[in-house]
């Protein structure tokens, strides 16, 4: 009876174990179709990161592209202005005259024109006459020698130098005095 007991347990396991077997790929094809699909997803999730980078570097590279195409637009509108002036005194010129307004008319464009520079970020370096050259700052346009003034000293100016936010836009150009040439040695003349 033992025996008989045993194998119908046996075989009741075997049955078991038969519709667990059918029950087994069924439970796995299920869960290989949700990763699937869940695979799936994070495809589609990737690739629309992935396009969603791409259209904001073109975004990007093109809002860069059009503020360094349209950057001196605010420079160049208020520019306009001194061209207005500029017109203005050659009409005022062809009016006849003693000439005394349009020098008036050029002095108060000028004065507009250098107000523009300064509000855009563009400085006028001091008068660097009677100093010694600079070199970082000036620009030695011409040599000349000079009685009373010491070797590498700026004699006068003949161009302005300016800043931009505290960058050289253009030096000065100067003229440096040279050091003092001696004349002919006494003991060599004859």
């Amino acid at each position: 009876m033992a025996d008989e007991k045993k194998e119908r347990d046996e075989s009741t396991a075997a049955a078991d174990r038969a519709d667990a077997a059918p029950d087994e790929p069924t439970r796995l094809a299920e869960e290989l179709a949700r990763k699937t699909e869940e695979a799936a997803a994070n495809h589609d999730r990737y690739l629309r990161a992935v396009a969603e980078a791409e259209n904001w570097k073109k975004r990007l590279q093109r809002e860069k592209t059009e503020s360094i195409r349209y950057a001196n637009e605010n420079l160049l509108r208020d520019l306009l202005q001194v061209i207005d002036s500029l017109e203005l005194a050659l009409e005022h010129a062809d009016e006849g005259g003693n000439g005394k307004s349009v020098v008036e008319g050029l002095q108060l464009t000028l004065r507009l024109f250098r107000d523009i520079l300064q509000r855009h970020g563009v400085k006028e370096l001091e008068n660097p006459t009677g100093r010694p050259f600079d070199p970082s700052t000036q620009e030695a346009g011409a040599i000349e020698e000079k009685a009373g003034a010491a070797a590498n000293t700026v004699i006068r100016s003949q161009s302005k130098g300016y800043l931009y936010n505290d960058r050289l836009l253009r030096p000065a150009r100067v003229v440096v005095a040279s050091a003092p040439t001696r004349g002919p040695d006494p003991e060599t003349v004859h």
